[in-house]
Formats: C-alpha cells, structure tokens, sequence
C-alpha cells in the first residue's frame, strides 16, 4: 500500500549475469570474471528512493576483472 503523498513506481527486471573462466589443465592462479548488470538496459527506478521521479538508477554496467591468486 501507498501513502496519500506517494506516486505509484512501476517494476521492473534487472537482469543479472555472471561467468566465470579459469584454465585448466595448469594450476594456473588466474581467473576472469565478467559480470553484467541490467542485461537489458531496463529503466530502474526504486520505489523507496526520494529521487525516483528525477533519476533512474544506471544503465547496463558491464565489469571484467583478472584476479590472481596467490
């Protein structure tokens, strides 16, 4: 339920992905992981933000990072 003063936010899908790649065959200390976030590029706004009428929270976020254990 919603408060007198509160405007409806509509929902959305934020779709996450993750993989993960490491060699085999050697005892290779190396990993790459790539993760994306809000696959779709869907426009997020959350309803307990007080910006959400203004802003919508970032688009598609893509990170890869190279991790070496050792």
């Amino acid at each position: 339920a919603i408060s007198v003063s509160e405007l409806e936010t509509d929902g959305f899908n934020d779709t996450k992905l993750s993989f993960t790649y490491r060699p085999r065959g050697i005892d290779s200390p190396f990993s790459i992981d790539l993760q994306v976030r809000n696959l779709f590029n869907a426009e997020i706004r959350h309803h307990t933000s007080f910006l959400k009428d203004l802003l919508p929270e970032r688009g598609r976020d893509v990170k890869v990072t190279l991790r070496a254990n050792f």
